[in-house]
């Protein structure tokens, strides 16, 4: 039996990997932990890499942060381990770090023996990183002969999403996830702010990692009515009861670095449709009519189409109380069969496990 270990390996700290792990074992694979890892280097097959391109300061300095990880790779491939890495955005989201993870991008791109592709759009963002390498990796070629395009999983056995509550009878709009600035949130509130309407809430969920930016959305939203905000670690059970008490889930995302995106996979997982920018999760679904996406290339431009966006929804949801309910239905379904555990180990089977 072939054996994989992750790194990071905390099944609390994202729960996608958690499905992912199931993906491997019912593809045939052997987890372990990251004691057994270390301690017998030589014994493992593969070594899963999830966010490791993301450089901080965690340590010092970027520059030492860097170089630790680069150190960590060398040492892993000294051991003859096929490292698997997962693409999981354009670039990075901390702007600071951004000259050392895009660094640190190029670098695994000749190192994996094969990468993770969670949507189609992923295949763009690395023939971009090969062509600024100038050729030191060896073709285009190369670089597509590495992908394995695996479909983000859904949380439908994960968060126990199944439910009878009631659809909302009022309008009303989540936000949930970790609370950052390139999440855009600040102009959420800004646009549900502007809005002529008389029944619209906006409830904002999740803890913030930038007390700076948790104290900005405190101040932007003082004093309006119809803006809640929740600026906590959300318990699964909590968060799964802001869900049912919405309306549509709006994720207004810098679409500059954001690729893909857990909360829309959960958003569909509880049958709920979603207003997002034209990402590379939802432009691998194939009925865009399901949801509300949109493009933007400016901040002013974002805020006019944003709130576009939530009019659009708003005036369909007034016309036809069930139309909201019925895209998240049909969201529900499909992510459902295409984004199965069960459908994420046939791919690692034929495209891994027997490679």
């Amino acid at each position: 039996m072939k054996t994989v270990a992750w790194l990071p390996d905390d099944l609390n700290a994202n729960k996608s990997f958690t499905m992912f792990k199931k993906a491997f074992a019912l593809a045939g694979f052997k987890n372990i932990s990251n004691e057994e890892f270390y301690k017998d280097l030589k014994n493992t097959d593969y070594l899963v890499l999830n966010f490791y391109e993301d450089i901080n300061k965690k340590l010092g300095t970027y520059f030492i942060s860097f170089f630790g990880k680069l150190f960590r790779l060398k040492r892993f491939q000294h051991h003859k381990i096929k490292i698997i890495w997962v693409l999981n955005n354009k670039l990075s989201h901390d702007k600071k770090g951004s000259y050392w993870t895009l660094k640190m991008m190029k670098i695994l791109i000749r190192k994996s023996y094969k990468i993770i592709c969670l949507c189609h759009d992923s295949t763009d963002v690395l023939k971009a990183l090969y062509k600024s390498k100038k050729n030191e990796v060896g073709g285009e070629e190369e670089i597509i002969n590495k992908l394995i395009f695996l479909p983000h999983p859904n949380y439908i056995d994960c968060y126990n999403t199944q439910t009878n509550c009631d659809f909302p009878k009022e309008f009303s709009i989540l936000f949930f996830g970790s609370i950052r600035p390139y999440k855009n949130i600040d102009t959420l509130i800004n646009v549900v702010k502007t809005l002529p309407l008389n029944h619209c809430n906006l409830t904002i969920a999740g803890q913030a990692k930038d007390i700076n930016y948790e104290k900005h959305l405190q101040t932007i939203s003082k004093g309006i009515s119809n803006i809640n905000l929740h600026l906590k670690f959300i318990p699964d059970n909590e968060l799964l009861q802001l869900i049912n008490k919405s309306s549509i889930i709006v994720l207004p995302y810098d679409n500059e670095t954001t690729l893909n995106s857990g909360s829309i996979l959960l958003a569909c997982s509880a049958a709920r449709t979603f207003i997002s920018p034209q990402i590379g999760t939802i432009n691998d679904f194939p009925d865009k009519t399901l949801f509300y996406s949109y493009s933007y290339n400016t901040q002013k431009e974002h805020e006019e189409v944003l709130k576009k966006k939530i009019l659009e929804a708003y005036t369909d949801f007034e016309k036809n109380p069930s139309s909201l309910e019925e895209k998240g239905n049909k969201l529900y379904e499909y992510v459902k069969q295409e984004h199965s555990v069960q459908k994420l180990a046939e791919i690692i089977k034929e495209k891994l496990y027997y490679s």
